[in-house]
Parts: structure tokens; C-alpha cells; sequence
């Protein structure tokens, strides 16, 4: 397939020199490189980093963001077969440093002057400190001058050495083995310090070969995506290598412009998070709410149509969960039932389409289909997003397989599942004595593949929790197997949360569920050895304004009770509202059982921030958030035992 990852634009520039690998922001206008420029940029600063000292198996800390230098940077230091530690540029100045020094880090790229002054520890320690912004040194910094250079340094000693050494580059290549060490990847994590995950060049490769043929990009009309996600993360960082594998060109945009950059460029495919379809999706809700009540019941109703027109086609497909073998008849049955839908609700499904073309052109209006990773997508908002005819592919995985496991595809998008494993890797779902369920049954996921790490970087007691010695990963993900091999996820092992009762529940579905609130911007369970559960939600700060607004009530009337044990009347009007319209999800009928109704909320503004209570693909961190609110949550569970 690929000698290396650094082979990979070298290909794509082989056939399509002149075609756009990336475009970004500079100013006000916006600045075009050919994947010829970018080649080109990679020999150069490669070499620039060969000159400063750089070699194989050098620990290079990278703290920079999604932009066309991260790019240049990643596949310079892999064709120098050096070992990338990445992470962005708003790493909190503790957790910079604890990755800097555990992964045994010599240099430092860096993005900003700003980060000197953050990460001065680093700065004095590292060999080399590199920084792609140009500015003046502080005068904090002018004795570490002659060990503080610029992007731009590296371009001009790269590109003396090309002139005067033209087979350098060459030369470096051919040192990169299948088991060279690309990067050290520390997890985000959710709880705890971060893991350092060892990937190398054949697992990056291994997805590559995995994920691409699902995406089934174009390779000849030259697609276009807008990303915004982090570059170092594994999840964005495959998406990158798999699209360019297809030529695909890149469009980096941030949060602030990302809305404004999907208008202009119209991608073809996306790389997203759950948590940007339920924005777009509560956006929507709370328009229509807006409209004549005809309306709103036209569309709505035409939704529910189109997914019935389309479910019918799935079940033609295959493309639907089932546990249980089906008798023959009951098979043919349901494929009579489905054709004889698919023609009664054709005019109408065309009808709809047309309704639903405002929707799609709210992303473009070309999207071919947008891969939703890092998190578990709402069954809900699946099934919207299908009808309005904007096609999202579930995906899974975890760092720790560089990073994929299994996914939907183009041509088999199974609603309410993660797809199917990966050619060539391995799955099985155990119960509590570690022996393979039945299929369909519930269990603990294990993964074995061509794309797991190694293991951790000095950490072993950790490596062997989770790796066995013949390879299989344990996810930590409790999961179901249909009889079409698609994966359904139902939960994590170690979130379970016991009540006072015994009853176990798992809290994934339960939140999924509570995240379909047009109020709710991040929600965690909690109840650990108490009677009931408790809904902790940071609230969303359009639908608070709008409530406020509604009720005649002010928002710093609602929470100027503080920490105290007193709530404000404006917040118990809140929390009315609030539970009432939770009340209204987690029911019998939407499948939950008695004991795991919410038996109250505890309601924060939505302060949260990446890198602090949220992970870079905008999970919460559980740990941070108890830490953070100890106060307020140790005094909400209190009296809720009262």
C-alpha cells in the first residue's frame, strides 16, 4: 500500500501536483498549497530539523494546533524516523509538563511566544525550542536565544542542505520501518494522569488501509473537507492520513469561522464529534419552535415519514439491528412489508427530500457523508440526520488503536451501531469470567489487530490491565454483536454505577438520552451508593436565555444562591422545567427501567472548557468535574438522601 505515512502525499503529488492539499486563514484572505508545495515543505523542514540536531528516535514534545504547519511538522519528524509528542496549544502549563518530561522529551515545537512564558520549566530544560509564530524573544527569554529558533529558520537552513545535499531526504526515508515509532500519544483521558499511547508507523497504516475504502472518497474530482478538530488526536489525526491517502484537500477552520467555512467551501466529507450534531440538531429544534404550528407539524412529519421510507430500504440492506436468528419466512415477510413501504411512500419521500434541502444546505449542501467519532452519536439523532438525507457514519475506537476499531460505511450505515470491525481485526465480547458470550448477548469488548499499540510508554502495570500477552485489548466498552456482525455499544464496564438497592445501571444511554434536552450542553450521572440517580447538566446558554427570557426571570437571579444550601425560587422554577422535560425522556416506554429514573438535577451554567472539564473531542472529564463542583454536588447528594 504505503512504504511509510510520508509516503502518502508523496503518491498523491505523483498524480496530482497542482491539486490544493490545504487551505487556511491568514488575515482576511485565505492561502492555497499544492501538494506539491507541500512535499516540498516537508523535505525543507525536515532537513531544518536534521541541521538542529533532530535524528531518529528523538522525543520531540509538539504543543500546536490544527494548522498547515502541524501537517508539514508531522511528516518532517517522521521522515527523520523521530518520535512526535503531540498535543494542542491550550495544554495546561501541569499537564505539559508531566508529558514533556515522562515521554523523555529533548525538544520542544511550540506554537506561540505565549508558551514560553507557560511552559518556562519545559523551555529550560529542552535542547532546541522551536516556534512557528514569529516574535520578538521576551527579555525573559533572551539568555535561552541561541537555543530559540522559528519556523521560518527552519525553511532556510532545509533548504540550503536540499541544494547542497540533494538525496538527504532520500537517504532518511529509507530508514523508516514498519515498526518505527511514530508518535507517543497521551490520552485525554476522562480520569487520572494521561497514558502515553505508543503508535507506530504500522498502525497509522494499518488504518489507512482500514478506514479509507469506508469513506469511498472520489479520488479523481479532488474532494474537500473542513476540519477543525485537534490535529494530534488520533481520531482527526487517521482521518488526515486516510483522506490524503485519497487526495483529499484541507481546509483548516476553527470554532469561531467553522459555520462560515462549511457555507463557503461545501465539503464532501466531514470529520466531527457527536457533540456537533446535537448543537446543530437543538439549533433546528429551537428555530422550528419559532414557526406556525402548520409548520412544524409538516416538517416533523415528514421526517418520521422519510425514516420510515428510509428504514424500509435498510432492512432490504440488511442495515438494521437484530440479536435473534430470523425463520426464512419471517425474513421474506419483512422484505415483502419493505418493498411494499418503499413504493407506497416514494412520492412522499421525494417530497421531503425537497423540504429537507434547507437542512443539508445549513452543511454545504454536498456532503456525501461525515464521519462522527470520539463518542457515541444518540440514537435519536441518528435517526434525524438520516432523514433529512445527511448521511453520518458512526465510528469507534480508542486511542489505543491509532485509533479504529469499526465503523459504518457509505454503502452499510446500520443505524444505532458503531458498524462493523475493521478487515483484519479481531473482536470478542466476554462476560465477568472472561468467556465469550453468545451473540447478541452483553459483554466486555476485546479488540485484537494490526492497529493496537504496543503498549504504554513506562508504563507497564498499566500496559498489562488492559493488553494481554497474545494481544487483545480490553476496551472497557460493554457491548452487543448482531447477527449482521455490527457492533452495538450499551455501556462502560468501569461507569457502571451501583445504588443503594444493588441495581446496576449503565449510564452512556441514560445520558444519550438526557442529551436529546435542548437544555442540556453536557450531562453526567451520578448516584454511586444512594437511593437515586442525579443528573448533573451544564446547560445550554441559548436555551436558558430563552427560558429566562419566556418566564420574565434573570440568569444571575437563578444562581446567586451559590454554594449554599438555598435555592434560589428563579432556580427551582428552572429545575422544574428541567426535570419535567427529563422526565418526559427516561420512561418505560423509551425502554428504562424504574429505578433508572433521574430523581433530581443539579443545574450549572455551561463554564466548561477544553482541556479542563471537557477532553479535546468535547467528552467530559468525570474527575475534573467532580473535583471542580465537589461543593455544590457533595451538597445536592446530601440532602437528596435526607
Amino acid at each position: 500500500m504505503f512504504a511509510s505515512l510520508v509516503d502518502i502525499p508523496m503518491s498523491v503529488q505523483r498524480k496530482y501536483p497542482d491539486r490544493v492539499s490545504h487551505r487556511f486563514r491568514s488575515g482576511k484572505s485565505f492561502i492555497d498549497k499544492s501538494y506539491t508545495d507541500f512535499v516540498n515543505d516537508i523535505e525543507i523542514v525536515a532537513l531544518g530539523f536534521d541541521f538542529f540536531g533532530i535524528k531518529k528516535e528523538s522525543h520531540v514534545s509538539f504543543f500546536v494546533n490544527n494548522r498547515y504547519e502541524w501537517s508539514v511538522i508531522d511528516y518532517s519528524l517522521q521522515t527523520l524516523s523521530a518520535v512526535s509528542v503531540p498535543r494542542g496549544s491550550d495544554t495546561t502549563s501541569i499537564e505539559a509538563e508531566f508529558i514533556y518530561k515522562h515521554s523523555e522529551s529533548e525538544y520542544l515545537i511550540i506554537e506561540n511566544i505565549q508558551q514560553l512564558s507557560e511552559n518556562s520549566n519545559i523551555v529550560n530544560s529542552a535542547r532546541k525550542v522551536f516556534i512557528i509564530d514569529e516574535k520578538p524573544i521576551p527579555k525573559d527569554f533572551e539568555h535561552l536565544k541561541d537555543k530559540i529558533f522559528f519556523f521560518k529558520d527552519l525553511l532556510i537552513k532545509g533548504a540550503i542542505i536540499k541544494e547542497f545535499n540533494p538525496n538527504r531526504f532520500t537517504d532518511l526515508l529509507k530508514q523508516i520501518m514498519p515498526e518505527t515509532v511514530v508518535s507517543i500519544i497521551y490520552t485525554s483521558g476522562t480520569t487520572g494522569n494521561p497514558k502515553g499511547v505508543v503508535l507506530t508507523q504500522r498502525n497509522f497504516i494499518e488504518n489507512v488501509k482500514m478506514t479509507a475504502p469506508r469513506m469511498a472518497i472520489d479520488e479523481e474530482i479532488g474532494e474537500v473537507t473542513v476540519t477543525v478538530l485537534p490535529a494530534w488526536h488520533a481520531f482527526e489525526r487517521t482521518f488526515e492520513y486516510s483522506g490524503m491517502s485519497r487526495g483529499l484537500s484541507f481546509v483548516y477552520s476553527s470554532l469561531r469561522f467553522f459555520s462560515e467555512d462549511i457555507l463557503r467551501e461545501k465539503p464532501h466529507i466531514l470529520a466531527s464529534v457527536p457533540r456537533l450534531w446535537d448543537s446543530i440538531y437543538l439549533k433546528l429544534n429551537t428555530f422550528m419552535k419559532s414557526q406556525s404550528k402548520f409548520k412544524r407539524k409538516l416538517f416533523f412529519n415528514m421526517v418520521n415519514i422519510n425514516y420510515s421510507y428510509k428504514k424500509s430500504l435498510s432492512y432490504l440492506k440488511n442495515c438494521y439491528i437484530c440479536y435473534d436468528k430470523q425463520l426464512f419466512i419471517k425474513k421474506v415477510l419483512i422484505n415483502i412489508i419493505s418493498i411494499f413501504r418503499i413504493i407506497l411512500l416514494f412520492p412522499l419521500h421525494i417530497f421531503a427530500e425537497k423540504i429537507f434541502k434547507g437542512v443539508r444546505d445549513k452543511v454545504g449542501g454536498r456532503l456525501r457523508c461525515a464521519i462522527s467519532g470520539g463518542g457515541s452519536l444518540p440514537v435519536s439523532i441518528d435517526k434525524f440526520y438520516q432523514s433529512v438525507g445527511i448521511n453520518i457514519l458512526n465510528a469507534y475506537g480508542m486511542t489505543e488503536c491509532s485509533p479504529g476499531i469499526a465503523s459504518r460505511s457509505v454503502q452499510k450505515n446500520t443505524l444505532g451501531s458503531v458498524g462493523s470491525p475493521f478487515i483484519d481485526t479481531l473482536i470478542k465480547i466476554t462476560n465477568e469470567e472472561n468467556i465469550p458470550v453468545k451473540q447478541g448477548e452483553k459483554g466486555l469488548l476485546y479488540v485484537k489487530g494490526p492497529q493496537v499499540m504496543s503498549g504504554y510508554y513506562k508504563n507497564k502495570t498499566a500496559t498489562d490491565e488492559v493488553l494481554s500477552s497474545d494481544g487483545w485489548l480490553c476496551t472497557g466498552d460493554l457491548a452487543r454483536e448482531t447477527i449482521f456482525g455490527d457492533i452495538v455499544l450499551v455501556g462502560r464496564s468501569k461507569d457502571t454505577i451501583v445504588l443503594l438497592g444493588g441495581e446496576n445501571v449503565d449510564p452512556l444511554v441514560i445520558e444519550d438520552k438526557i442529551q436529546e434536552s435542548e437544555f442540556v450542553d453536557h450531562v453526567m450521572l451520578l448516584g454511586q451508593d444512594k437511593k437515586g440517580l442525579t443528573a448533573f447538566i451544564a446547560l445550554n446558554e441559548e436555551a436558558l436565555s430563552n427560558f429566562a427570557n419566556e418566564v420574565k426571570i434573570k440568569i444571575t437571579d437563578i444562581f446567586s444562591f451559590g454554594n449554599s444550601k438555598n435555592k434560589t425560587e428563579e432556580y427551582k422554577i428552572l429545575e422544574k422545567k428541567v426535570k419535567e422535560e427529563i422526565d418526559s425522556k427516561i420512561t418505560k416506554e423509551s425502554g428504562f427501567k424504574p429505578f433508572e429514573k433521574i430523581t433530581q438535577v443539579i443545574l450549572v451554567k455551561n463554564t466548561f472548557k477544553i482541556g479542563h472539564e471537557l477532553t479535546q473531542t468535547l467528552k467530559i472529564k468525570r474527575k475534573q468535574i467532580e473535583e471542580t463542583y465537589h461543593s455544590i454536588i457533595s451538597k445536592f447528594m446530601d440532602d437528596s438522601d435526607k
